[in-house]
């Protein structure tokens, strides 16, 4: 029995510490690794790295040009990063946090996937935007949602979408007036007419509020919401 009783101590010490590793702190990461990239600004970077965070629920705070706080809340977690930047590369370390089990240099293993998926998420941005040819814009969607239908034309196979019901997180637009269609959490996503502009991001956001969902298109670059109601910011 004490033996029984001593390997179930051993376990759930041993489950206790996997749950924490080692913060990851991200150096003088390339703004793109697989393509070249001259003629981004240290601006752009800015806003590739303001727009990952939104799209991922991360809030940005520019703190001055070249430093951004970020801060991502997810019910009783908080976790706040400084993102150092430029138009070559960026930086991103532990700030702080709460009820992440912070001691020592350790954290729980979560917050590292959430920073490897926001730097992920900014080299993706600044792709888009050195792709951008001038009569483009670039249209995102907030986790939970997918595009895969713009202006009737399917954008996503009817294969994957039936086998995962997942569509596309990103579309470049030409410039002029479109509509989309998707998913959201698993029900059917549709926008109606709206006029977008060259070079200009947005991104497409939702609430859920007594099992209804709201959703609406916001332009990031203008900081106005251009189709439905912005329900977050009520």
């Amino acid at each position: 029995m004490k033996k029984i009783l001593s390997f179930i101590i051993l376990a759930v010490v041993i489950t206790g510490c996997s749950s924490t590793k080692p913060i990851l702190n991200l150096q003088n990461e390339p703004v793109s690794e697989h393509v070249s990239i001259t003629d981004v600004t240290q601006i752009e970077v800015q806003e590739a790295i303001l727009a990952a965070g939104a799209k991922l629920g991360w809030t940005g705070e520019v703190i001055e040009p070249g430093l951004i706080d970020a801060t991502l809340q997810l019910r009783t977690h908080e976790a706040v990063v400084e993102i150092a930047y430029s138009d070559k590369q960026y930086s991103i370390n532990y700030k702080s946090s709460k009820n992440l089990k912070y001691k020592d240099g350790n954290i729980h293993k979560n917050y590292n996937r959430w920073v490897a998926n926001l730097s992920k998420t900014i080299k993706e941005q600044v792709i888009y935007r050195a792709s951008l040819t001038g009569d483009e814009a670039i249209v995102n969607t907030s986790k939970g949602m997918s595009i895969w239908e713009v202006d009737g034309d399917r954008k996503v196979s009817a294969i994957r979408i039936m086998s995962t019901g997942v569509g596309l997180n990103s579309v470049l637009f030409s410039e002029g007036t479109h509509t989309i269609g998707g998913m959201v959490v698993k029900r059917q996503l549709k926008i109606g007419s709206v006029d977008y502009k060259a070079k200009h991001e947005y991104l497409i956001d939702y609430v859920i509020e007594d099992k209804k969902i709201y959703y609406w298109v916001k332009d990031l670059t203008d900081n106005v919401v251009v189709y439905g109601t912005d329900r977050k910011s009520q």
